[in-house]
């Protein structure tokens, strides 16, 4: 079958994420980066976050268990975090040129609740998309091939049709374990020339 569905990853795709250059910006201490990294970003509690298993109160609760000094600032950065997330614009371009040739888009993020509602309201490009999953609207992750699978039966999609685009290796076998091709995302113009070499896009 023909590729006419392109399933997209959110953060680091569509949508910079980067945790230790967000906290290198804002923290000049080396320990005082790596504590907060792993109480917040490294945690199980952000992957609960992700699964919507718990809520941002809760979170905090777990991650500062142990950390009393450093409670304000893990506030902070579950307030805060998705300040990093900035359009990578290479790839937005990407859309709108699939968008253009009557393909479709979907999305499938491991994102929490809150953030993904800030982010959908800011930026634009979400219209574009004719369905999108979200891991804490559905209490699935990737690299687990019930989230795709949840792709396919909601919005009624064969796997052959799909080709799902990540960041994460690990992601994009998840995918490939459903049943749909996948490619590693490295950056907007190596996507670009991999559609290309595909047939789908035109340089």
């Amino acid at each position: 079958m023909m590729i006419t569905n392109f399933v997209f990853d959110l953060g680091q795709v569509l949508l910079s994420f980067n945790p230790r250059e967000y906290l290198e910006k804002r923290y000049t201490k080396p320990i005082h980066r790596e504590l907060l990294f792993q109480a917040v970003f490294g945690s199980q509690s952000w992957l609960d976050l992700d699964k919507g298993m718990i809520d941002e109160q809760e979170a905090f609760h777990q991650m500062s268990d142990g950390l009393p000094s450093l409670c304000e600032d893990i506030q902070y950065l579950l307030d805060h975090w998705d300040e990093m997330l900035i359009p990578i614009e290479g790839t937005i371009a990407l859309l709108h040129r699939l968008k253009e040739q009557n393909y479709r888009l979907f999305m499938i993020s491991n994102f929490h609740r809150r953030a993904y509602d800030r982010v959908r309201r800011q930026h634009t490009f979400f219209e574009m998309f004719d369905g999108i999953l979200i891991s804490s609207h559905v209490k699935l992750l990737k690299p687990d091939s019930a989230i795709y699978e949840r792709l396919l039966a909601d919005y009624s999609l064969t796997a052959e049709t799909c080709l799902f685009i990540d960041d994460t290796p690990a992601n994009v076998a998840g995918a490939q374990s459903a049943g749909i091709a996948g490619l590693v995302f490295h950056d907007a113009p190596t996507l670009e020339k991999d559609l290309c070499a595909m047939g789908i896009l035109k340089l």
